[in-house]
């Protein structure tokens, strides 16, 4: 599989990844749980083991996209990790008290339906207990994605503006950059600017579209537009910036948005708010 395809499937190949994980704790939790009650003599029923571990990886899963919006609203960087670690150890809280209260009301309605019940113990020494746990799981999320992105960076190459150094940060919005530079695999080599089709919003990076690459650089959508010649990219949609040389057809709806159709073949939304800078 090419790294394009795998970029354009990459989504789902995500998700599958997390599904799967959970899966393997899973079974193997369950596994572990059932030893350790044979071994001490311990009376407890399959049922409520499966319920016990399937239950917090159920929960697990769904926080997950949780973690991942918040580390894209304050990642951690050498630059601020006074701030952004305190921050996700602070989240890291909010995430295990979200998981323990999910996971003992689905415990309790299991044990409801088996006519039962679920004894969740002490609050206050349980919590701490789940939080020790909970925050190893916080941080092995953390390290996968990072990891990942690091991976995927390094394949697919990271894109970065040239013609303005960082430190001459008050002249960015005045010097119209007319060459990119991607940096791929340990090998450097230049773009020229005029060959972006369009460039999309990805969290803390945009993405760069040119023929069949797509190349991230770490900008915001507002600073990469302020950047870009006026009179060739247009702004369309909070999230999409277009090239109007490869504009070819606009598809107008009732409500005034519209849909954009480039000549790649590639169609991007169109707000309303953004039509008459088009005109």
């Amino acid at each position: 599989m090419t790294l394009d395809r795998y970029l354009q499937i990459r989504k789902r190949f995500e998700t599958g990844f997390w599904v799967i994980l959970a899966i393997a704790f899973f079974i193997s939790g369950s596994i572990v749980q059932r030893m350790d009650a044979n071994r001490h003599g311990i009376d407890i029923q399959n049922w409520e083991i499966l319920s016990w571990e399937a239950s917090s990886m159920i929960v697990v899963l769904a926080l997950i996209p949780l973690i991942l919006y918040f580390d894209n609203r304050l990642p951690l960087r050498w630059s601020n990790f006074k701030v952004s670690v305190p921050a996700h150890i602070g989240f890291s809280i909010v995430f295990s008290a979200l998981h323990v209260a999910m996971m003992v009301g689905i415990r309790k309605v299991v044990y409801w339906f088996n006519h039962s019940f679920y004894d969740f113990g002490e609050i206050s020494e349980q919590f701490f207990y789940e939080y020790l746990k909970d925050a190893q799981t916080y941080a092995t999320v953390l390290v996968i994605v990072y990891l990942y992105r690091h991976l995927i960076l390094r394949l697919q190459g990271e894109a970065s503006l040239l013609d303005v150094s960082d430190t001459d940060a008050h002249k960015v919005a005045e010097v119209k950059p007319k060459r990119i530079l991607v940096k791929k695999l340990g090998r450097e080599f230049l773009i020229k600017v005029c060959d972006i089709e369009r460039i999309e919003a990805a969290g803390n990076y945009v993405n760069i579209h040119i023929a069949d690459r797509v190349y991230p650089l770490r900008e915001t959508m507002i600073k990469i537009e302020q950047r870009l010649d006026d009179d060739k990219f247009r702004r369309v949609h909070r999230s999409h910036i277009i090239n109007l040389d490869h504009l070819e057809e606009i598809k107008p709806f009732e409500n005034g948005d519209a849909r954009i159709l480039l000549d790649s073949g590639d169609t991007v939304p169109m707000s309303r708010a953004y039509r008459k800078s088009i005109r």
